[in-house]
């Protein structure tokens, strides 16, 4: 499978050095998603780092288009040079896209919040800013602030039922939100590195057919781009069970519990 793009790769490890180097009395990166769930897998099972091309960060306080665009999008844009780095601010996100020598793009995301959105979300936010655990990433002796493995497991958990909801699953992949849903992670991750590798191959494969589904029409394409999103969450989710099941990351079942009833 493509390693493009895992924390093992040069533009990642670049990018969360610089990263876990920022200083600011306004925001404190905090890195969530497919790349925190890297980070904590990366040391236990390397060869089950499923690629990403994306950094996503929260921070507390929330970030203007112009604090980020003065602040941390310069800092990175700054100290990531050799990468093309440019600042594009969006309607939902804010990022700084960067090229690695083959000119693939890789991001670094933040999120755009209107008042309303964080008057909703800012809350939840806030906990993950502050339970952050900070660890160390392969490419370097320096360590990150990144969410807790309860906090991505709830925040994938979520993004499924909405998928569920709006789409609808195969019988395969119900099989598996039903497990996450009841947060049955011994049956999540009971799975041998073999079977995790048979199933990181078909995620690439789904995602190189992806293109296939813009001549279907809009709604097709979404529908096999939510599909494949809701794949990769499980995914994630049931390595993340298999390295709590081992004993290599610390989870409290309290704490996941308290975050999906907030």
């Amino acid at each position: 499978m493509s390693s493009k793009f895992v924390v093992l790769d040069e533009i990642v490890g670049d990018s969360l050095s610089v990263l876990s180097s920022y200083r600011s009395v306004s925001a404190r990166p905090v890195v969530i998603g497919g790349t925190a769930a890297q980070l904590y897998t990366a040391p236990h099972y390397p060869e089950l780092l499923r690629p990403t091309h994306d950094i996503d960060l929260i921070t507390v306080p929330k970030l203007t288009a112009d604090s980020f665009r003065e602040g941390l999008g310069k800092y990175l844009n700054e100290n990531l040079g050799k990468y093309n780095p440019k600042i594009n601010i969006l309607r939902h996100v804010m990022e700084v896209k960067l090229e690695d020598n083959e000119k693939s793009p890789f991001f670094i995301h933040t999120y755009k919040w209107t008042n309303n959105g964080w008057i909703r979300y800012g809350s939840s936010i806030e906990r993950q800013v502050a339970n952050a655990n900070l660890v160390p990433f392969p490419t370097s002796s320096k360590s990150i602030y990144i969410s807790r493995p309860e906090d991505i497991i709830a925040g994938k958990i979520s993004r499924i039922t909405q998928v569920k909801d709006k789409t609808g699953f195969s019988e395969d992949y119900q099989v598996k939100y039903e497990k996450a849903k009841a947060r049955k992670l011994e049956l999540l991750g009971d799975l041998k590195p073999e079977e995790f590798n048979v199933w990181l191959a078909a995620l690439n494969l789904q995602k190189q057919q992806l293109p296939a589904y813009y001549d279907r029409g809009a709604d097709e394409f979404t529908k096999a781009l939510d599909n494949f999103r809701a794949n990769k969450d499980i995914f994630d989710i049931s390595l993340l069970a298999k390295l709590i099941l081992n004993k290599k990351i610390d989870f409290d079942d309290r704490y996941l519990n308290e975050v999906i009833a907030a």
